[in-house]
């Protein structure tokens, strides 16, 4: 019977694991909170190719509103750029930036109004709000959208602000500002159903409504939680380095294997 030396089975590498799940996590949190937002597609429609052409005297009738909301329509007027308002702090899909809002007076000099939510910006800087005033037509156009209830904010706090940036806006007070016949809704803008990908990719406004797309309130969340895991298991790859150090310093201990 003899002894023979055998070498002893290397532990798993641990802090390799748990170094390569943080960068993971991290990664995937870091894409969530601040990569590119997911596509807005238009969404299927209720009539046409974009929807109903609607004329708000009809809207100005309407005993309710709650059964227009959602209601997809096409609206047909002039964009007053002279009243925009950038809305800040706004999510859309997780990120945060400002709605753009601005009066769409109807033509054949109707005298009624609509707020048109044209979409969310990343950021409310002048240089921003140039591009919004040069991209603005001053003819008429068509908005392709989905009625909806305003929430613009709280009305109390919207009352002592004023100009292109502000956090609140309180319609019936904005209609009064802009000499326009405001209607109790506003129109969320979309893309048309014959918009590219590319073309929705590269607007100027990202149009990804809350309302229309309620799974992304949870963007926000899951990167913030992913960032957090990539934390944890951080401190678990430094923790389990350190004990491979002290492994690796200590002596080493032979294993004997006995054989016939």
């Amino acid at each position: 019977m003899t002894a023979k030396r055998v070498r002893a089975p290397s532990p798993l590498p641990w802090h390799w694991v748990w170094a390569s799940l943080a960068l993971l996590c991290a990664a995937w949190g870091a894409w969530t909170l601040w990569g590119p937002m997911p596509l807005a597609k238009p969404l299927p429609t209720t009539g046409g190719n974009s929807g109903e052409v609607i004329l708000l005297q009809e809207i100005a009738n309407a005993t309710a509103l709650q059964p227009l909301q959602h209601r997809q329509a096409q609206l047909v007027g002039r964009l007053q750029g002279e009243h925009t308002v950038m809305l800040k702090g706004r999510n859309m899909a997780g990120q945060s930036g400002a709605y753009v809002v601005a009066p769409l007076v109807e033509r054949n000099n109707t005298g009624l109004a609509i707020l048109v939510l044209r979409g969310w910006v990343p950021d409310s800087s002048m240089k921003m709000a140039q591009m919004i005033q040069r991209s603005t037509a001053r003819h008429d156009v068509v908005i392709h959208g989905r009625l909806a209830l305003p929430t613009l904010g709280n009305a109390e706090d919207a009352a002592a602000e004023r100009g292109l940036l502000r956090k609140n806006l309180d319609l019936t007070a904005f209609s009064k500002e802009t000499g326009t016949s405001m209607l109790p809704l506003v129109i969320l803008e979309e893309p048309e159903t014959t918009t590219s990908d590319k073309d929705i990719r590269g607007d100027l406004f990202q149009r990804r409504w809350p309302e229309l797309y309620p799974q992304d309130k949870y963007h926000r969340t899951l990167g913030r939680t992913a960032l957090g895991a990539a934390i944890v298991f951080a401190a678990a790859a430094v923790w389990a380095w350190r004990r491979h150090l002290v492994a690796a310093q200590a002596p080493a201990e032979p294993e004997w294997e006995t054989t016939r």
